[in-house]
């Protein structure tokens, strides 16, 4: 399948590319993501607004842990989602993404050691690669 054989393509196909649709086709200003610099190496230099060509990611929970997600989630009553509480084997899904290239982890583990476990993958392209928000 294409997401083993391979996985940037798959997901520049199936995420990166119907972002970049939204965002010229519907005419959006901006858009807010649920990235968290907390998560990975990755994310670390992110600032709260990136603006690129015209448009504006908000990312608001940016400084947030994963922790503290979950407090604000429990103060302002919003449950979780429930594959997040779900023990399989002593694990869960503490990152979300597609069924395929996602798999729980145990909570002693990274929060996105679930995603891409196979390969050196760590983004699907969204934060990284998306040509309208290249850094």
């Amino acid at each position: 399948p294409i997401y083993r054989a391979d996985p940037d393509e798959c997901c520049r196909l199936l995420k990166v590319e119907p972002l970049e649709y939204a965002l010229r086709d519907l005419s959006l200003d901006a858009w807010v993501s649920g990235l968290r610099n907390t998560e990975s190496s990755t994310r670390e230099n992110k600032k709260p607004f990136e603006k690129r060509d015209g448009h504006v990611k908000v990312n608001p929970i940016l400084p947030f842990t994963e922790k503290e997600v979950i407090q604000c989630l429990e103060e302002n009553g919003i449950q979780l989602h429930p594959w997040y509480k779900k023990n399989i084997n002593g694990k869960r899904y503490r990152s979300l993404g597609c069924a395929p290239c996602t798999e729980p982890v145990s909570d002693d583990g990274s929060e996105r050691g679930g995603r891409w476990s196979w390969c050196e993958k760590t983004e699907c392209g969204i934060h990284t690669r998306c040509p309208l928000y290249k850094d």
